[in-house]
Formats: C-alpha cells, structure tokens, sequence
C-alpha cells in the first residue's frame, strides 16, 4: 500500500513543487493540500493520512498550534517544514510530538528544490514507518539555573554522541539528568541542515545543568561542557599535545551527512583511548556504528538507546549489529549510565 500523505504550506509555488515531485515516487500517494493550519487539521481529522508535511509559518494557524491539535485529536506522523527564521519554533514542535523537519530551500534554488525533495521522500518514508505510540509530547522543561560553570574539577572522560532523527529530543532527556559534577565533557554530533545548530545548543543549554554550546574551531574539551557540533563541519578532536580542542574540518560527507559521528568518535577513540566513551540515540542510518567500534577497540564504553524509546532505531541497531555496544538502555537511564562510567578512572 503506498504512504498516503497530506501536503500543508501556504505558498502555491510550494504546494505544487511539493506535490508534483512526491507524485513521481510509486510508493506515495497525496490524498490531499491545505493551505494553512486550520485545513490541516480539518483534513487530517478527514483522510486519515500516514505522514502529514506541516508548513511552519502559515496565516490563520500557524504550524506549531495546527501539530499541537492534530497530535492531540488525531494522532499522526508529522514532518515540520521549517525556514532558518524559525529554528526555535521546530525545535518546539520535535518536543510536541512531530516525527522529524526539513529546512525549506531558499527562494530561487531550483537545484536546492530537487534535493529538498529528495531528502523529504527519504524522511516520509522513515516516518511512515514510526509507532504513533512513540509520538507524544514531552512536558516542557524547566530551565536550569546555574551558579557556576559545573562542579568537575577535572575531566575523568570524554563522551562522544551521535544522533539524527529522533535525536533533538532524546538529547534534551539526557542532557537534562546529566549530573553538574560529571567529570567528563560531551562532544555532540547531531544530523541538521546548515544553521539549525545554534538553536539546538542553545535549546540544550538552558535545560542542562552543565553548559552547552556550538563548538567553534579551537574551543577547549573541558569538564562540565557540552560542544554542538555546527552543521555543514565535521568536528574532531584537534591532534596535538596540551590542552585538547576541536578541529571543524570542512570536507566530504560520510554517509550522506556532515558532520558525521563516525569522524567524531574515531578521533575521541585515538586521543583519549580507554578515557573514551561513545554513545548513540536515535537516529536513521549507519552512522556512528564504526565510531563506537573504533572506541571499543581502544577499550572505552559504548551505550547505545533502545530500541523501545527510539523513534528510529537505525543507528542504534548498526552498532549493534556490529558487536560494538556494552549496554542498550532506554533514554531515561543513559544520563544515569553516564554518570557512573565517568566516575570510574582508568588509565589511558
């Protein structure tokens, strides 16, 4: 049976582009267009559809509040269209229940119209694929107020984590049971389109006790900081004595992404050895499976989110697979998990 979709945007132009190149895959099927929030959800409550596509910036209702009524009155996979002008407002709509987002091309990009499309196709499909079970909205978090720049004194560990699709939210459940005393620093890898990582760093940081940030090229691994890596880089651990930083390195992509978590995690695994611990949440593809295999060569720790708290086990599960994992948990016990392996000293 094909994937029966309802495409949403206000704009005209966008709607047939939409339209036009979903109608040319087989194994999708528009059932129907709305042209702002309220058709949404009228059309919604009406067809049924598998996967809805949600303009973000729309007249009457907006995006947010149309996904807010349409997973509270009739539950269904949603994939955000968001413009760099609303990053914040996607990340709210991951945390209210959307499968996943899509930055819309600029105005005037034909070739970048392609590939939007191309990309949307691939996350209609995985999201189609996603139990409704696993959609619900998490309550909002507090922010964190912080008396200082964390308690470590001195950074016992170095976690590197790799995420993708389901990923914004299952960071926000780590990040926020992270202990201020962990003696460890996070490196961060989460798939985005270029200029969606700021907004995530930022989103982390007022819910976690420790600081978060998105790394710049130079900045310091220390105890007690979390480092976003920017979208469009690859960040590794810089070679070199002294003091560790993060490189960006503007290069190829791996598996179709960049920055990759395999890059990170190989190069945590070569620096800090047995002091390395890799972690990987939820998430479509491979990515990440070869950066937790090179870390348990050196004989540091790998977690990986189950399969039950993933709203795509992808990732995960080609770690798995690949015999490089010490323990699957559920995201609500990884922050705990960490905890522990990060107080335990080891040489290396």
């Amino acid at each position: 049976m094909p994937i029966r979709v309802l495409v949403v945007d206000d704009s005209a132009l966008m709607r047939s582009i939409v339209v036009n190149m979903l109608s040319t895959d087989d194994a999708l099927e528009i059932v129907d267009i709305a042209r702002d929030g309220l058709e949404a959800v009228e059309k919604t409550k009406l067809h049924s559809p598998d996967v809805v596509t949600l303009d973000i910036e729309m007249p009457r209702l907006n995006g947010l509040e149309a996904l807010k009524l349409i997973m509270r009155e009739c539950p269904t996979r949603v994939i955000m269209l968001s413009s760099l002008s609303s990053p914040e407002t996607t990340y709210e709509a991951i945390s209210q229940g959307a499968v996943d987002f899509i930055a819309k091309p600029p105005p005037g990009a034909p070739l970048a119209k392609e590939e939007f499309v191309s990309e949307l196709i691939d996350k209609i499909k995985a999201a189609a694929m996603v139990s409704l079970s696993k959609l619900v909205a998490t309550a909002p978090a507090k922010k964190v107020r912080r008396l200082g720049y964390g308690k470590a004194l001195f950074m016992n560990k170095v976690v590197a984590i790799g995420s993708s699709t389901g990923g914004p939210k299952a960071l926000e459940t780590v990040l926020e049971s992270i202990p201020e005393e962990l003696p460890a620093a996070l490196l961060i890898v989460q798939h985005l389109p270029v200029g969606f990582s700021k907004a995530l760093a930022d989103r982390l940081n007022e819910r976690s006790t420790i600081q978060a940030k998105e790394a710049e090229d130079g900045d310091e691994i220390c105890p007690g900081f979390a480092l976003i890596a920017p979208a469009g880089y690859h960040m590794v651990v810089a070679k070199g004595n002294g003091q560790p930083r993060v490189a960006l390195e503007d290069g190829q992509k791996l598996w179709g992404v960049k920055p990759a978590a395999d890059k990170l995690m190989v190069s945590v695994a070569e620096r800090f050895g047995t002091r390395s611990v890799g972690v990987l949440l939820s998430g479509m593809g491979v990515d990440g499976a070869d950066g937790l295999s090179a870390i348990k060569r050196r004989h540091g720790k790998t977690i990986v989110q189950d399969e039950a708290t993933s709203i795509i086990f992808g990732m995960p599960k080609a770690a798995i697979e690949k015999g490089s994992v010490d323990e699957v948990l559920p995201v609500t016990e990884i922050a705990r998990a960490l905890g522990k392996i990060c107080a335990k000293k080891v040489g290396g």
